[in-house]
């Protein structure tokens, strides 16, 4: 069976010493976000790709998507797993607080990318989860506020996709 334990020693390493993520947000006047948030994240972060996409690997190998009826259907656990992501606010990282989104820059979402797509590739990576990030950064900007307030509920949520 296939296990993921996410690198968080190398992780640190790379945000603080090589980065130094804190000091660079500091320098934009986020003081909020610091090393004590970065440090929730990476933690939630790896025990969300080790227990819930990693698990979803072998089941995905061995099921693969399904195309019948003009519908795709996923590997046993892919939907309940992006569930998770959406519930647990993973989606919401670097979305707009106005949009009920955690307004986080990408460069804090970064990491916790890097562990979700070695948690699970072919579950991070699929279409869902890349629409819905980025219906999260276009629509905000490209439509007039009444769609926005009609939409939000929809693109910050699983049942909207």
């Amino acid at each position: 069976m296939y296990t993921y334990r996410a690198p968080l020693r190398d992780i640190r390493f790379v945000v603080q010493e090589l980065l130094h993520i804190e000091d660079h947000y500091r320098g934009f006047g986020r003081e909020e976000l610091n090393q004590e948030l970065l440090e929730g994240i990476l933690e939630e972060g790896a025990r969300f790709a080790e227990t819930v996409l990693a698990p979803t690997n072998r089941v995905g190998d061995e099921h693969g998507l399904r195309f019948e009826d003009g519908k795709v259907f996923t590997p046993p656990g892919f939907k309940e797993a992006y569930e998770r992501y959406c519930q647990d606010g993973w989606i919401t990282m670097t979305a707009d607080p106005d949009w009920g989104g955690q307004g986080l820059p990408a460069g804090f979402a970064l990491a916790f990318g890097e562990m979700q797509c070695s948690g699970n590739m072919a579950n991070s990576g699929s279409s869902r989860v890349c629409v819905s990030m980025r219906k999260t950064s276009a629509v905000p900007s490209a439509s007039s506020a009444a769609s926005r307030r009609t939409s939000s509920g929809t693109i910050l949520s699983y049942r909207g996709l």
